[in-house]
């Protein structure tokens, strides 16, 4: 005759039997709920760029800068400098705007760059700007060519730039009719980067003739040369916000 399993026996291994099952349900339920949660999140968060994103537009180094586009089709500029982790923002303009943005060139702790913008967004936008990004501090400044009184300055030519002491930029903007033009560096005055300009025009050759790299600047003076080898200077006083009278093309 065989022995009875004894009833204690049974009913506890049963329970245990029920109570495994029981916690791995509850273990996969949560584990799936977990993996949603998580899934969500990847979907619903926009994901940030890096110094590896979008498309390259100048590279040097350890300095890149590129365009990125998220998935909602807005475009920034974006600027990796050796001073920071993260990549510098220095052109966000917006939903429904298209931006461009190249002639970078390295002048000494500074990359200067041209900004173009075009679209519709909140207005009818067509915007052409002149700045820098400081590579050691991560600052940028930067003012619009084509805005407000600043249309004395031909911003569908070649533009030449150069840099003052302090962030100043010098211009040759123009090809038939060129213009020299200071865009001064103006206190920060509500925290954002439009700390250039307005342009103010020291010099207007109605033809021409202006030797577009020969453009530099020092804390009072901007100088230039002509094709016929003559080298030409102005003045320019201090920061300010109002433009020059000299006129432009």
């Amino acid at each position: 005759m065989t022995r009875p399993t004894c009833l204690c026996a049974v009913l506890n291994g049963g329970c245990r039997r029920k109570t495994l099952r029981s916690a791995l349900l509850v273990i996969t339920a949560s584990a799936a709920l977990l993996f949603a949660a998580g899934s969500a999140v990847a979907v619903g968060a926009p994901s940030a760029p890096t110094c590896r994103s979008g498309q390259t537009l100048f590279a040097s180094g350890a300095i890149r800068a590129f365009k990125f586009t998220d998935r909602n089709e807005n475009q920034e500029i974006f600027v990796c400098v050796p001073s920071s982790a993260e990549p510098v923002v220095i052109d966000n303009p917006g939903p429904a705007v298209e931006v461009e943005a190249d002639d970078f060139h390295i002048r000494g702790a500074r990359l200067g760059f041209e900004i173009y913008e075009y679209g519709e967004g909140a207005v009818l936008t067509t915007g052409i700007a002149l700045g820098w990004v400081d590579l050691q501090t991560g600052e940028v400044a930067l003012d619009y060519l084509n805005s407000g009184t600043h249309g004395l300055v031909p911003v569908y030519d070649p533009i030449s730039y150069a840099f003052a002491p302090d962030g100043t930029m010098a211009v040759i903007a123009g090809a038939k009719c060129e213009v020299v033009a200071v865009l001064p560096l103006r206190v920060k005055p509500f925290g954002d980067v439009s700390r250039l300009g307005p342009p103010r025009i020291v010099f207007t050759a109605h033809h021409g003739e202006l030797i577009h790299w020969s453009i530099a600047i020092t804390a009072t003076t901007v100088t230039w040369r002509t094709i016929s080898g003559m080298v030409s200077s102005a003045q320019w006083v201090g920061p300010t916000t109002t433009t020059s009278p000299t006129g432009g093309c």
